[in-house]
């Protein structure tokens, strides 16, 4: 599956690399036509009969774009770096292009007017139209890769802070597409096994086993099974610490809600009135910790209470 999905990239990345090629020639065409300078354009004939030169120019495009590996796209390759080589390698496979014109047609009843203007608008387009399609399909992979299509499982030899830095690069970049199954200590590959416990996107510690009776220990299948243990037990750590962070949280509450409930009190009248011939009485239960009922007694005069 994952040599499938890179294999589907590879060609994907092809024919948006040749179909960019493409419009860019077709770009630099027009305008060449639209566009009288330096000179007028002499001797442009219509598009088809340029369908020779562009054949030609996307051929040697693809080309050179192959051997200056931009179809082996590292997974932490960042948009400038791949800039800066699809600078030069648009520039080389114009050069190309140019020469294999001239050796082909020159001459010939397909000879035509491949002015220097069209040369540069192509040139300029093809940079602009390529790089512009393949940040899109950078994108697009990331996307698929963190979702786990086309990704590549990573064992992080080494456990120290420099193995955990390159854990954590890992789990904070998910486009990368790896999936780290485990550390080994690179003082002896085959007998020691590590796999991190992972709780989102960080690494809460690592189980790691080591066999000193047995060499070549571990192999493949036991790496699954400690990973599908390791997950196991970091979901029920994670759960804990949640279900112990909630009761604190409704301690805390709780302390809260018992001093609101003071203050609430405390606001309310403490005797109750003394007056001939009236009996008063007050009762107030919330039906939570506190409520929004209120009572007092205001004397008006000598005779009345409100």
């Amino acid at each position: 599956m994952k040599r499938r999905a890179k294999l589907l990239f590879t060609i994907s990345l092809v024919v948006l690399d040749v179909s960019a090629i493409a419009l860019a020639f077709y770009l630099a065409y027009r305008l060449r036509q639209w566009i009288k300078w330096p000179t007028p354009p002499m001797n442009i004939g219509p598009f088809h009969s340029y369908v020779g030169t562009m054949i030609v120019q996307v051929l040697a495009m693809v080309t050179v774009f192959f051997f200056y590996r931009l179809y082996h796209r590292p997974r932490a390759l960042s948009s400038i770096d791949e800039f800066y080589s699809l600078f030069g390698a648009v520039s080389v496979g114009t050069i190309l292009a140019i020469a294999l014109n001239s050796l082909m047609f020159k001459n010939s009843v397909l000879e035509l007017d491949y002015s220097r203007g069209m040369i540069l608008y192509a040139w300029a387009l093809t940079i602009v139209l390529a790089g512009t399609g393949r940040l899109a399909h950078g994108q697009v992979q990331r996307a698929m890769q963190a979702r786990g299509l086309g990704g590549a499982r990573v064992l992080i030899v080494g456990t120290g802070e420099v193995g955990q830095m390159i854990l954590q690069k890992i789990l904070y970049l998910p486009g990368l597409g790896y999936e780290v199954m485990g550390f080994v200590d690179g003082g002896d590959l085959e007998n020691v096994m590590g796999v991190p416990m992972i709780v989102g996107k960080e690494a809460r510690g690592i189980v790691s086993l080591q066999n000193l009776d047995i060499e070549n220990a571990f192999s493949t299948s036991d790496i699954d099974l400690l990973t599908a243990l390791t997950n196991s037990m970091s979901q029920s750590l994670e759960n804990a610490r949640l279900f112990n962070e909630t009761q604190r949280m409704l301690n805390r509450m709780e302390r809260e809600m018992g001093l609101a409930r003071q203050a609430q009190k405390s606001i309310l009248p403490m005797q109750l009135p003394q007056q001939p011939g009236y009996d008063f009485g007050s009762l107030i239960i919330p039906a939570r910790a506190v409520g929004g009922d209120f009572f007092d007694f205001i004397p008006m005069d000598e005779n009345r209470m409100c």
